[in-house]
């Protein structure tokens, strides 16, 4: 993901982002930090933030869903899904 500091909204954008920075849950992607980059070729000379979050190897579980079809996985799996999704909300509910 990419931010630019000329677009409306930044210190929003740096403040959802140290909030990121508390959350530890095995069941969220970790974000790590920011790194910024000055651009000077785009003739705006703007800075470009850009997220450094942890890899997800297996990808989004959105992916799953829609790549694989309704019917693809089993109802154990699902629930499992749903549970860890659960257990994610409630985490954020709580800390954030």
């Amino acid at each position: 993901m990419c931010q630019s500091s000329t677009t409306p909204g930044v210190g929003e954008f740096v403040k959802e982002l140290i909030i990121l920075l508390r959350f530890n849950h095995p069941h969220i992607v970790k974000f790590y930090g920011i790194y910024q980059h000055y651009d000077a070729t785009d003739g705006f000379n703007t800075d470009h933030y850009f997220l450094v979050m942890q890899l997800a190897d297996h990808g989004s579980l959105d992916k799953h869903v829609k790549l694989d079809g309704p019917d693809a996985h089993s109802l154990r799996r699902r629930l499992r899904w749903m549970h860890e999704v659960a257990s994610a909300v409630h985490y954020l509910h709580r800390e954030g």
